[in-house]
């Protein structure tokens, strides 16, 4: 008995490190926010500051952060060219997996910046753009160098590469992960969010005083 146990952690320490994050203290919600109510970045981000703020303030969590899609809840794709290459042209265009993301995700679901730094508070709309890429992404067009101060080119126009983070699975646990960016969600607009709350607390007993936060903020 004690060795099934025993295996049986073992595996599922082996799965979880295959996603590339722990959801095992983490709690998850989701807000959307009204257009009408909130019609432009400034009022969109300064809703998600001041919550992040306030959930941060609860006893017992440790890292708040969001996103708008959560690992193992799929992606979307854009295309994509490297500085100095003409997005304009089809033949140089490639498809890549892309999230936007709130300071704090990366450390909310542990997952590690390998090079370089992760999305900051700073990395607002007066500031210069920037995006992370993932470990798959680096060892496509960086196998052999440093892909931090380089820049990759969207539909918004260039961003400089600021760090590099491991990979998540996105598509499902048995599915390899996928080249992948992410932008500051402070420099676009993302009424929807996801939201991930690690906590040192049982998850359970942070729920309602999680729900009371959102209500102070828009009943």
């Amino acid at each position: 008995l004690v060795s099934s146990a025993l295996l049986v952690q073992g595996f599922a320490r082996i799965r979880l490190a295959d996603l590339g994050f722990d959801r095992t203290d983490v709690l998850t919600f989701q807000t959307l926010l009204p257009e009408a109510q909130y019609p432009d970045s400034g009022v969109v981000n300064d809703f998600h500051l001041r919550l992040q703020d306030r959930l941060a303030a609860l006893p017992g969590v440790e890292t708040v952060g969001g996103t708008n899609a959560l690992p193992l809840q799929g992606t979307s794709s854009t295309y994509y060219v490297l500085g100095g290459q003409d997005y304009q042209d089809p033949n140089q265009r490639a498809l890549t997996a892309f999230k936007r993301v709130l300071p704090g995700y990366f450390q909310s679901l542990d997952i590690p910046v390998l090079r370089g730094r992760a999305i900051l508070e700073t990395d607002g709309a007066g500031s210069a753009r920037v995006a992370v890429i993932n470990e798959t992404m680096a060892d496509r067009h960086w196998p052999d160098g440093d892909p931090v101060g380089q820049q990759v080119v969207l539909t918004s126009g260039a961003r400089e590469i600021v760090g590099v983070v491991a990979d998540t699975k996105d598509a499902g646990a048995d599915e390899p992960a996928r080249a992948g960016i992410f932008m500051p969600s402070l420099q676009g607009v993302d009424r929807f969010m996801d939201w991930a709350v690690e906590a040192s607390v049982p998850l359970s007993t942070l729920v309602d005083a999680v729900r009371s936060e959102v209500s102070t903020m828009d009943s």
